[in-house]
């Protein structure tokens, strides 16, 4: 789950650890107030980027998955949810894990005018297996569904907002390339963040005039744009014993196509004839090259300014140092980077 679809910023993108503003005590009151649930067990989940997450278990034993964002305003993630919602109640996409509603018919409640806190249903399930590791007939039925998912567009034409295909953060990322010649006195990892960042730069720079070569291209294109998950890779599927269920759909917009499959395809071309097969629809191989580089690019952004602003060492600031320094030898050129191709996330 990302933030960067929101419209505020949270502490920070990890979130291995609970956030020590945030007490248990507090968030259970929330839940029995707007869900009428009473925890007997209301435990942290280390899971995830950008939601903090618990899970909940009720005197009646029934389970639940909670998730808080720290955003400013969470207009965003209202949309988002009421789109998944309708996708698996209007539009009757059962592999959709959508939140339950609150009394009040919305599914997400404010608490402390700071959290955004939504429910869902703990799901019986196992991890869908890694990119490297699913067989094409595991990576064909996920095409299905996105096709399915796709096809669904009209029920959410009027709910889901639109990708505005920018870079979220690109303004503080242009800021720190412009001042690599000064200290960055943030915390432990400021000082090695822009002493990357200098070794990359016209890497980025590079990259960037790329990203908005293809985002022109991609707005000059008459076609209509479909609602996509934003996230499909192997972390937000389940295997269940009714199949594949998709979870986490925080980032969902109406898009180009590209913007979920470049996560499933696995380069033959097999996948993009599959889901031309499911839905009539074409998608250019260019398009799935853009939202890759788009992926990369935002997570410097993100890295980069959390690493310039005040932060300490943790394990969640150790795995985000870990992600920049991988990322950015991506935005290496095919000649630099031993001609490998830049992985897919999950």
């Amino acid at each position: 789950m990302t933030w960067l679809e929101f419209g505020g910023r949270p502490t920070v993108p990890w979130v291995r650890t609970p956030p020590a503003d945030l007490g248990t005590g507090a968030l259970a009151r929330h839940l029995r107030r707007h869900w009428a649930l009473d925890s007997t067990d209301l435990t942290y989940a280390p899971v995830g980027f950008g939601s903090h997450h618990w899970w909940l278990t009720t005197g009646e034993g029934a389970r639940y998955f909670v998730t808080v964002d720290d955003v400013a305003d969470d207009s965003a993630l209202r949309a988002a949810m009421a789109t998944a919602r309708a996708l698996r109640d209007e539009a009757g996409l059962a592999f959709v894990v959508a939140p339950r509603s609150g009394q009040d018919g919305q599914a997400v409640q404010r608490l402390a005018d700071r959290w955004s806190v939504a429910v869902f249903p703990a799901v019986d399930g196992t991890g869908w297996p890694s990119a490297a590791e699913q067989t094409p007939e595991e990576r064909g039925s996920l095409v299905d569904l996105l096709g399915r998912l796709h096809l669904a567009t009209p029920y959410v034409a009027a709910t889901a907002r639109a990708d505005d295909l920018a870079i979220d953060g690109r303004c503080a990322l242009e800021e720190a390339m412009a001042r690599l010649t000064e200290p960055w006195e943030g915390g432990p990892f400021s000082e090695p963040t822009r002493a990357l960042v200098a070794e990359h730069a016209d890497d980025v720079r590079r990259r960037l005039a790329t990203h908005d070569d293809g985002a022109a291209g991609l707005r000059a294109r008459d076609e209509p744009w479909v609602v996509t998950h934003g996230e499909p890779k192997p972390d937000n599927w389940l295997a269940t014993t009714t199949g594949p269920l998709l979870v986490d759909w925080d980032t969902t917009l109406l898009a180009p196509a590209a913007r979920d499959l470049w996560l499933v395809e696995s380069g033959t071309g097999s996948e993009l004839r599959r889901y031309a097969e499911v839905t009539g629809r074409t998608v250019p191989v260019d398009d799935l090259g853009y939202y890759r580089l788009r992926w990369a690019l935002v997570d410097v952004a993100q890295y980069v300014e959390w690493f310039r602003g005040p932060h300490e060492r943790t394990a969640d600031s150790e795995l985000a140092w870990s992600a920049l320094v991988d990322t950015l030898a991506e935005l290496r050129p095919v000649s630099d980077s031993g001609g490998r191709r830049p992985p897919r996330a999950g």
